[in-house]
């Protein structure tokens, strides 16, 4: 009986779930579309951007990751 009950509760969250998004999508459409106004630039593809040259890339030293340790204090 407690496993029915669960159950329920969940397929009553999942029904409210669905019903809440299904309301919002509707309100979207009734909004209608967003105007773009004269500020706004056009859509452009990558592959219609003009052509850079990459980065020069810039050497980084590295240390060396063997490291001489700290000597020991005298005892």
């Amino acid at each position: 009986m407690r496993v029915l009950f669960l159950l329920l509760i969940i397929a009553n969250l999942g029904l409210f779930a669905w019903h809440t998004q299904t309301q919002r999508m509707d309100q979207a459409l009734l909004l209608g579309p967003q105007l773009v106004d004269e500020h706004t630039p056009p859509l452009l593809l990558l592959s219609e951007l003009p052509k850079q040259a990459p980065p020069a890339e810039v050497p980084i030293p590295r240390e060396s990751a063997l490291q001489e340790r700290p000597a020991d204090p005298p005892p």
